[in-house]
């Protein structure tokens, strides 16, 4: 059987030795727009956003990658108005690379497309 789900802000992909089960690598994936870590990107994360901006809530750090969706560094009402734009279907996708402190975040865009994670059944 094949495995798949949206990627959301926020997942782990662990790369993993498979002669000593070791895991090699981590990479915490990051959905520009993807603000809330659902795997969507739509008036939910622009309001995710608002509320950030306003104060009215906490966001983790990869949330806040994520959250910068006009790639400025800042996450303020005009990322919710790029998000916005992209729910609408009215604005393309700007992939950015960012890093958060001493941790590289490797950014994976893929706004709604189903990802397969499972390995391809031998034949």
């Amino acid at each position: 059987d094949t495995v798949t789900t949206l990627a959301a802000t926020g997942m782990k992909i662990v790369k993993i030795r498979k002669s000593t089960d070791k895991i090699i690598e981590v990479y915490h994936l990051v959905v520009m727009g993807d603000a809330q870590g659902d795997g969507e990107i739509d008036n939910l994360d622009a309001t995710y956003i608002l509320q950030y901006d306003a104060d009215l809530g906490d966001i983790t750090a990869i949330q806040l990658v994520a959250a910068d969706a006009n790639g400025d560094s800042y996450v303020d009402n005009l990322d919710s108005v790029v998000i916005l734009k992209i729910d609408a279907g009215l604005d393309d996708v700007t992939v950015i690379n960012q890093e958060l402190g001493d941790i590289e975040v490797p950014v994976g865009v893929y706004f709604g497309e189903k990802v397969d994670f499972s390995e391809p059944d031998e034949e």
